[in-house]
């Protein structure tokens, strides 16, 4: 699923239209549509935020919505919640480079975010 794709399924979920959404989180209708559709890159960050005000998603939806959004973006980019985090502790950016340098894999990744659920 694309972040278009999430939107547009929880936007009908919540049974809000297209342009019922618009209206709430203060864009355009053909904006929305827009990347609602594919046709154009998530919106911003403050764009997101009251999307998921207004669509009332839950923090793991908001998560995988920012996830989503950063995907469709021509650069790469961490997701906005946890850029902040991230860039401010250079610990998690030698851990990053060791992984890369190691090779690790999603199954290996899963066992770190196994690791850090149960003991932290």
């Amino acid at each position: 699923m694309d972040f278009g794709q999430f939107i547009k399924k929880k936007r009908m979920e919540k049974k809000i239209s297209a342009r019922q959404l618009a209206e709430e989180i203060n864009i355009s209708t053909v904006y929305q549509s827009s990347f609602e559709n594919g046709k154009r890159a998530a919106p911003s960050d403050e764009i997101l935020k009251r999307t998921a005000k207004a669509l009332e998603l839950t923090p793991e939806e908001t998560n995988t919505m920012y996830n989503l959004a950063a995907q469709t973006r021509q650069k790469m980019e961490i997701p906005h919640d946890v850029a902040k985090y991230v860039t401010s502790r250079p610990n998690i950016w030698a851990c990053v480079r060791l992984a890369k340098d190691k090779k690790l894999k999603n199954a290996d990744w899963a066992k770190v975010q196994e690791f850090i659920e149960n003991n932290f």
